[in-house]
C-alpha cells in the first residue's frame, strides 16, 4: 500500500471531528435520508440538501450538503460549496489524499448525457469549494468521493437542479456501440467473456468480476497510442453509473486502472482498492495503448461508463453504454 498524504486543518476553538478507526477496504455505501438544511446557514438556501450516507454494517454516518448562491441557470458559471460533517454534526477537518486529490466530484445529468470530473478545493471546517457550469435545464446528481482521516472511503450523492424545462431533444441517444472516435483517438471497449458486442450477443452477468478494457488507437495511423501518461496516479480513471430513475450512491462505481506501464508497455505499480463495488486491476497491461480495469457490477441493468485518460498531456473522456444480464 502506498503511503498516504494527509491535509490537516490547524486546530481552533471548535471540537475536533470524530473519526472511527476502521480498516481501509472497499465497502457498500447506502443513501439513507435527505433533510433540509438548518435555517442558520448564512448562504442562500437554493437547491440545498443534507444527504446522510450509511456505511453498511458499520453505523458510521457522514453528512454531505451542497450550497449554491441562488438559482442555477444553463451554461452560467456558478460557485458551489460542499460541506462534510461527522456523526455528531461537526465539520470534518482532516481528509486523506487519494489518487492525488482530497475530493473527486463527479457531476452528471440524471439522464447520464452530461459528465464532469472536477476537484473542489478544501478550505476549512469540512468545506470544499468549486465553480462549474451545467449545459441544460433539469436534474443533476453530484457524487462526492472522499476519505476522512481514520474512516473508510465514502461517497455522497447530492441532488441539484438547473432552472428551466429540458427539451425532448436534449435526451441522449443510447448506443451500445463498442468502438467510437474521440477527436484524434479511436477507442474500442471490451468486457471479459462473455463480451458485449451487440444486443444480440450474450451479456456479462451481474455480480461477477468483469475485465473492462479500453484500447486506444490513433485515428490517423490506426496504431496503438504511444503517448499515454498517468492520470491521477494511475493509467486511467473509470466511473460507471447504473441507469436508474433516481441516482444514489449505490449507483456509483469508481475505479482506477492498474498498473501503470513504462515506455516498453510493461507494468509494475499497484494501488489501493477504495471504491464502492469496484476492484482495481492488478494484472499486467501487455499492450501499448491498452488500459484495463476489474469491476464487479452489483446488479443487472444498463450502465454508462466514462473512461478518462491522459494522452500527450490532454485529458480525454471516452463514454460508452453497456448492459448486464441477471
Amino acid at each position: 500500500m502506498k503511503s498516504a498524504l494527509v491535509q490537516r486543518q490547524p486546530p481552533n476553538s471548535d471540537a475536533e471531528g470524530f473519526f472511527i478507526p476502521i480498516s481501509y477496504q472497499c465497502v457498500n455505501l447506502q443513501l439513507d435520508k435527505i433533510f433540509p438544511l438548518p435555517r442558520e446557514e448564512p448562504m442562500a438556501k437554493v437547491n440545498t440538501k443534507l444527504v446522510v450516507g450509511v456505511l453498511a454494517g458499520l453505523g458510521v454516518l457522514t453528512g454531505g450538503r451542497i450550497l449554491v448562491n441562488g438559482p442555477v441557470s444553463p451554461d452560467q458559471s456558478f460557485p458551489l460549496t460542499i460541506t462534510i460533517k461527522d456523526p455528531q454534526g461537526k465539520p470534518v477537518k482532516d481528509f486523506q489524499i487519494t489518487q492525488e486529490k482530497l475530493m473527486h466530484l463527479i457531476v452528471v445529468s440524471n439522464d447520464l448525457g452530461f459528465y464532469e470530473h472536477i476537484h473542489p478545493t478544501f478550505t476549512s471546517n469540512g468545506r470544499f469549494e468549486v465553480s462549474t457550469a451545467l449545459p441544460q435545464a433539469g436534474p443533476y446528481t453530484l457524487f462526492s468521493d472522499f476519505k476522512p482521516v481514520g474512516m473508510r472511503h465514502q461517497t455522497t450523492a447530492l441532488p441539484l437542479s438547473v432552472a428551466g424545462s429540458p427539451t425532448p431533444a436534449s435526451s441522449p441517444q443510447v448506443s451500445l456501440a463498442r468502438t467510437k472516435t474521440f477527436s484524434t483517438t479511436r477507442v474500442n471497449l471490451s468486457l471479459s467473456n462473455p463480451a458485449i458486442q451487440s444486443t444480440k450477443q450474450t451479456k456479462p452477468l451481474a455480480g461477477q468480476e468483469v475485465k473492462v478494457t479500453f484500447d486506444l488507437r490513433d485515428t490517423a495511423t490506426g496504431r496503438p497510442v504511444s503517448n499515454l501518461q498517468p492520470y491521477l496516479g494511475a493509467g486511467g480513471h473509470l466511473v460507471i453509473l447504473h441507469q436508474l430513475p433516481q441516482l444514489t450512491a449505490q449507483s456509483y462505481i469508481h475505479a482506477h486502472a492498474l498498473p501503470l506501464w513504462g515506455t516498453n508497455g510493461s507494468s509494475s505499480t499497484t494501488a489501493d482498492e477504495h471504491s464502492t463495488h469496484a476492484q482495481l486491476a492488478s494484472a499486467t497491461s501487455s499492450a501499448p495503448g491498452r488500459v484495463d480495469f476489474l469491476v464487479t457490477f452489483p446488479k443487472a441493468g444498463r450502465y454508462k461508463l466514462w473512461g478518462q485518460f491522459s494522452r500527450g498531456g490532454q485529458i480525454m473522456t471516452a463514454d460508452f453504454w453497456s448492459e448486464l444480464a441477471v
